[in-house]
Parts: structure tokens; sequence; C-alpha cells
């Protein structure tokens, strides 16, 4: 994780986790400041930063300091790659569907491409 950005996320964990801020009910803190903390230390027992659900506050948060995505590294699961997390679904150029059953004729298709 760049040094600016592991700075930023630290930023805004800090913020989120004073205890003045805390009022004992404020869920969408708490759940902000888990996913920070996953984000930037792993999560609890674990070694892999990708948080196992992804606020619209941190990613609100995010895109105000112009990011658009973030890229995960790959968890300890064999055969996983990268996660790319879309801060802004919307802003995604989508141009269709593949139904299930087509699915595997699509990637066969773009693996042979790709050769």
């Amino acid at each position: 994780m760049p040094s600016d950005v592991r700075g930023s996320l630290g930023d805004m964990l800090q913020y989120i986790a004073r205890p003045s801020r805390d009022t004992g009910k404020n869920m969408p803190l708490k759940r902000m400041q888990y996913q920070l903390d996953t984000m930037l230390h792993g999560g609890k027992g674990s070694v892999n930063k990708t948080p196992a659900q992804f606020s619209e506050d941190i990613a609100n948060e995010l895109i105000k300091k112009d990011y658009d995505s973030i890229l995960f590294p790959p968890r300890n699961f064999k055969g996983e790659g990268e996660t790319v997390l879309a801060l802004n679904p919307e802003a995604l150029n989508i141009t269709g569907e593949i139904p299930v059953n087509e699915l595997d004729d699509f990637i066969r298709a773009y693996l042979n491409f790709n050769k």
C-alpha cells in the first residue's frame, strides 16, 4: 500500500476512533473503524487486509480524496487473485451481463483470445 494511502486511511481511522465521537450507539462509526483497521493491519487473527464488508461511508471519504477504486492483494487462498473494489459502481461502463449458462464459453473464449 502506498505510504500516502496508508497515511490517509490512518488519518481517517484516528479521526473516527476518537472516544468523543462514539456515543455507544453509532454503528456506522464502529463499522468504519473496523473496516479501516482491517485494511491497515489485517483482520482479527488474520493477515488478510480485504474487509468482508465495505461501507458507503468509507467509499465516500475516499472519493473525496480523488480515489475511484482500491486494489487489495490476494488473500492466502489457493488460486485467488487480487480484488478490485470500485468506489462508485455507477461510474463503471458495463455493456451487458453474461447469462450464467454462457459464462463458461465466455471465459474459454477470453482465455484463448489472450494467448
